[in-house]
């Protein structure tokens, strides 16, 4: 009910709308911004969202998702973010977008795996097969396996993920992964631009 309340209105403000699963969803000037009402547990903590799907509130902690990633940036020497950028870039380049997660289970999906890199390259190696490590069992068994958010660990980014586009995911993972590897390990500079590029796009590192 509060969401349709609140679309109801940001329509008399913006031409176009659509509800998510806990957000509405604006167009501003070419940019779809995400809309989320909120009511705080406490100070500082957690809050009450509503979740259109199960029909009840649930909880989110953006003040801890912010506080993990300003951590794990810090940790990793600036890396995390960074990485998190390419690895978005990445993502969008897939062919399909059943392969192309959300880009908060992205976040923490690199968040878990991306290690103490010393490069930007030695990061997306350990974390293509750090992914696909972990969760790379998981392929085709119709499950999707909680993923904890990093700012708020009772909560699972996973949760709307489907057993098929789960799937897909990993099959790009895991031809990322040796892809990646074998760029890292080319003693021929030319030949590990050619295959970064293949990731990335054909503008990786001109």
């Amino acid at each position: 009910m509060v969401l349709s309340w609140l679309q109801g209105v940001l329509d008399k403000y913006y031409s176009e709308t659509r509800p998510q699963g806990r957000s509405i969803g604006i167009s501003a000037k070419g940019v779809w911004l995400d809309i989320v009402p909120g009511s705080p547990v406490y100070k500082d903590g957690p809050l009450w969202i509503p979740d259109r799907d199960a029909k009840e509130w649930v909880q989110s902690h953006p003040k801890g998702q912010i506080s993990a990633a300003s951590e794990k940036n810090k940790s990793t020497d600036g890396y995390y973010v960074q990485t998190v950028k390419l690895m978005k870039s990445w993502r969008d380049r897939l062919p399909t977008e059943k392969s192309k997660p959300k880009s908060y289970i992205l976040e923490t999906l690199v968040h878990q795996t991306i290690g103490l890199p010393t490069s930007h390259a030695r990061a997306v190696v350990s974390l293509l097969e750090g992914i696909n490590s972990s969760y790379g069992f998981y392929r085709g068994s119709g499950m999707v396996p909680t993923i904890a958010d990093p700012g708020f660990a009772s909560v699972n980014v996973a949760k709307r993920w489907s057993s098929a586009d789960f799937d897909a995911f990993l099959d790009q993972v895991k031809s990322a992964a040796t892809t990646a590897r074998q760029a890292l390990d080319a003693t021929d500079e030319a030949e590990s631009r050619k295959l970064w590029r293949k990731l990335f796009g054909s503008t990786f590192g001109a």
